[in-house]
């Protein structure tokens, strides 16, 4: 029987060798040995990846003796070993080893390595067999978030099955997307080198047969406000591939001028687009660049044309995830027939270029390629309303509105060549909206017309009801409501009467004059009897009324004027 550290080494008995210094308290356990064949060396564990380090403990040589170790594999097709180390380890006072080696790069899955010891005084030799598995390279899987198709649009990525984080094609059936939204998307990377920098490489359609796809990047919470891009796929693990809450890094999507210069690709024109800001996120890893972007295929808006963007990071983690999203072209940026769900199919393309790791300059992970169906982007409603004056003014026309953002809003017409408005744009919640009239002031709403401009989605106009007009309306259509106000022409009367003199005789060239609440002024002189006349004098509100003459001081009267008046005399002070 052999004492090992205090531990007995027993016939037929499983035997444990612990090497508390050397290997940090790990146990490593003994093969099966007897008093016969009391040499025995083992491994920490049964199988090891490329570059990992073998803890190997030995019992069962001679004392202080030099043991020679080698580790080896063997082809099938040859008969010797290959031989892939050697070196030597001293056996302590009671014979025991121990040392460790480095797995060298093995290609072959599955090898089994051998460890062997011969002691050199000793001669005693003995063996054991451990497995090399097939180095674990880094791997990288793309998913867009399927948010259901349910009513009100779902703001999260929580389904599970066809639902969720999905790497497959996104359809109707699964997801609701509105055009002007954002699609998300995450790249789930793992087997990173923490400390290693990597590049990854974003590829997206902006334009198919002409017509704008996916114009460009924003924020991958844009629009799905509660997507959570560490959350496990299927289950309701929301920090399973990383913990939401950070370490997170992010860097700023540029600027693409492609899409700001708009359809005519010229700068400081109308149909210039403003592209909303946004970030490229990463959880458990830092960016430490962005590039420029790069197209292939057709010039933009012509025919179809890819778009790619690649952000560089440093792991710092051996996983690491980076969300983003994709700007579905609207066509209130683009124009009628010129955006998304103007394309039949699946228009919404998006890939990854592949993981590039800059240390060796290879490509670890290939190409991934994602599309959304034309069917699970609904297009928007839109309504249009116009004021015409007449004539113009600086006057202000207040609206209120039901169902609509704003509920009150503003108009002034005080220009003959142009009728302000305001658009309500974007609309995707299809029920009936109310537009108000609440403020015509001195003017009279004569007409409100409304026209279905665009769209048969089955849009419809209810009739007026005071100053109010109701609009049903339906997806993909455009409603055009022009309010039109005509001045009130106010009705006119006269204000009569006589002035006197001291003497109760009739005063004649006294000038009287009716001043009205605009400050305007109407004014008459009276005859030699004293007899006067004002004509045309508004109807309505109050009117002052004075009289002047040298050598008399009249007093002034407030009136109001609804109808003619008469006998409106006057007596000196």
């Amino acid at each position: 029987m052999i004492r090992v550290y205090g531990i007995k080494i027993v016939p037929f008995l499983l035997c444990v060798l612990v090497v508390p210094q050397l290997f940090a308290q790990r146990t490593i356990e003994l093969p099966y040995s007897d008093q016969k064949r009391s040499t025995v060396i083992a491994a920490d564990k049964r199988s090891y990846g490329s570059n990992d380090i073998v803890d190997i403990a030995g019992v069962g040589f001679s004392s202080f003796e030099r043991v020679r170790l080698s580790a080896s594999i063997r082809d099938k097709n040859l008969k010797a070993p290959i031989m892939l180390g050697r070196w030597d380890s001293y056996a302590d006072i009671e014979g025991r080893i121990s040392t460790e080696w480095k797995v060298v790069d093995i290609n072959t899955p599955n090898t089994v390595l051998t460890l062997t010891a011969r002691g050199t005084i000793s001669g005693v030799e003995t063996k054991t067999d451990v497995t090399i598995l097939p180095e674990a390279g880094e791997a990288l899987t793309m998913e867009q978030c399927a948010n259901s198709n349910a009513t009100p649009q779902n703001l999260d990525c929580d389904g599970s099955g066809s639902e969720g984080w999905v790497s497959g094609n996104v359809n109707a059936s699964k997801a609701k997307y509105f055009e002007g939204d954002s699609l998300v998307y995450r790249a789930r990377m793992s087997n990173l080198t923490i400390g290693t920098s990597y590049k990854f490489t974003i590829q997206y359609d902006t334009s198919k047969n002409g017509k704008n796809a996916l114009d460009y990047l924003t924020t991958y919470n844009r629009t799905i406000t509660d997507a959570n891009p560490c959350r496990d796929s299927g289950t309701a693990n929301d920090n399973f591939y990383c913990t939401e809450a950070g370490p997170t890094d992010t860097i700023a999507i540029p600027v693409d001028s492609n899409v700001t210069n708009g359809r005519d690709t010229v700068n400081g024109t109308t149909d210039d687009i403003v592209q909303v800001p946004g970030d490229i996120t990463i959880w458990d890893g830092t960016f430490t660049a962005i590039s420029g972007y790069t197209y292939s295929g057709d010039t933009p808006w012509t025919g179809t044309a890819v778009t790619t963007l690649t952000v560089t990071f440093t792991a710092d983690a051996t996983t690491a995830v980076v969300a983003w999203a994709g700007h579905i072209a609207s066509r209130t940026d683009w124009g009628q027939g010129n955006a998304a769900v103007d394309i039949t199919g699946s228009p919404y393309h998006t890939a990854n270029g592949g993981l590039e790791n800059c240390d060796d300059n290879t490509t670890v992970s290939g190409s991934q390629d994602l599309q959304l169906q034309a069917a699970a982007v609904i297009p928007t409603g839109k309504i249009i309303v116009i004021k015409h004056a007449s004539p113009p003014s600086p006057f202000v026309f207040g609206f209120s509105t039901t169902n609509l953002t704003p509920s009150n809003f503003t108009l002034v017409d005080n220009d003959i060549a142009t009728d302000p408005q305001i658009v309500f744009d974007g609309i995707s919640t299809f029920n009936t909206k109310t537009i108000e009239e609440t403020n015509p002031g001195s003017y009279t709403l004569t007409s409100i017309n409304c026209v279905v401009d665009i769209g048969t989605g089955g849009t419809t106009v209810g009739p007026r009801v005071g100053n109010a007009i109701t609009v049903d309306i339906q997806s993909g259509d455009q409603v055009t409501c022009t309010f039109n106000n005509d001045f009130l022409t106010a009705a006119t009367v006269s204000i009569s009467g006589r002035v006197f003199d001291h003497n109760g005789g009739g005063l004649g060239r006294a000038v009287v004059s009716v001043t009205d609440a605009s400050g305007n002024v109407l004014q008459a002189r009276t005859n030699q009897f004293g007899y006067y006349r004002v004509e045309d004098v508004e109807a309505g509100g109050g009117h002052i009324v004075e009289v002047r003459r040298k050598g008399y001081n009249f007093p002034t009267r407030f009136l109001n004027v609804n109808d003619d008046m008469t006998e409106i005399d006057f007596n000196p002070f």
